[in-house]
């Protein structure tokens, strides 16, 4: 099956698929809704699918902000799709829309145990060790180029 990344926005089937596993994968290990969530920054990203066939297995959202800054968001790949490469194309895909926004440097929240990746395409840590919904994070950050 191909992969294929499509982008989508708020009022979409998509978004509602996004909702379900942004609360399955971030949420509900932690006892947590995604619907308690202040989703407002949804409002103001680009928002990205990955497919196989017709099933969503991946995303990632951008927000473009101030200082031709962005942020990046909402990084999942199911945990049965991880390891095969499908989170270094999303995150491709978000590179290159920073790029066409004009971004000239991206920031993320992202989990510890995801690290090591997302240093792997470049992304320094900028912070220490802090938590979010009961999961460690760093802030990192990349000069888009």
């Amino acid at each position: 099956m191909n992969f294929l990344i499509r982008k989508f926005d708020i009022n979409s089937q998509e978004y509602k698929i996004s909702l379900e596993i942004r609360d399955e994968v971030f949420r509900r290990p932690q006892g947590l809704s995604i619907y308690d969530d202040d989703l407002s920054d949804d409002f103001e990203s680009e928002m990205y699918a990955g497919f196989l066939g017709e099933r969503m297995i991946s995303m990632a959202f951008l927000k473009p902000t101030e200082n031709n800054e962005g942020i990046v968001r909402a990084v999942i790949v199911l945990d049965q799709f991880r390891g095969l490469g499908y989170g270094k194309l999303m995150m491709d895909k978000i590179h290159e829309s920073a790029k066409k926004l004009g971004i000239k440097k991206l920031s993320l929240k992202g989990r510890t145990t995801a690290k090591g990746f997302y240093e792997s395409l470049g992304y320094e840590t900028t912070s220490q060790v802090f938590d979010y919904k009961g999961i460690p994070h760093v802030m990192m950050e990349k000069e888009v180029t």
